[in-house]
C-alpha cells in the first residue's frame, strides 16, 4: 500500500505544508519523492506550496520543489521570486531564478 502525499488532513493541510511548518526538510523531500505536488493551492491568498516554499527562509525547501511552476501567480499576482524578495531572502530569491522564476508576466 502506498499513501498519498498529496492527501489533505481532516482540516485540509497538505502534507508538505505540514514538513514546511515543522521545518522538516526530510520529510518534505520524501513526500516530494512519492509524487508530492508543490503546484497545489495550500493558502487562502491562492498560494500554492511553492510560494510556502519559497516564504520559508531555507532555501532547501525551494529545491525539492523546482520540479513545479515557479511562475505560478498567488491571488496577490507574487511567484516564487517576488515572494522571496518581499522577504528580504536574497539566498531565496537567488535559488527561485536558478528553478526558473522570474519577474516577467
Amino acid at each position: 500500500y502506498k499513501a498519498d502525499p498529496n492527501l489533505r488532513s481532516g482540516l485540509g493541510t497538505l502534507p508538505l505544508v505540514a514538513a514546511l511548518s515543522r521545518k522538516d526538510t526530510g520529510s518534505f523531500a520524501a513526500l516530494m519523492a512519492a509524487g508530492g505536488d508543490a503546484n497545489q493551492v495550500c493558502s487562502k491568498d491562492g498560494g500554492s506550496v511553492v510560494h510556502a516554499a519559497a516564504a520559508s527562509r531555507n532555501v532547501d525547501f525551494l529545491y525539492h520543489c523546482k520540479s513545479a511552476d515557479m511562475n505560478a501567480r498567488d491571488g496577490r499576482g507574487r511567484n516564487a521570486l517576488m515572494v522571496a524578495i518581499a522577504n528580504g531572502d536574497v539566498a531565496m530569491a537567488q535559488a527561485a531564478i536558478e528553478y526558473g522564476s522570474s519577474i516577467k508576466q
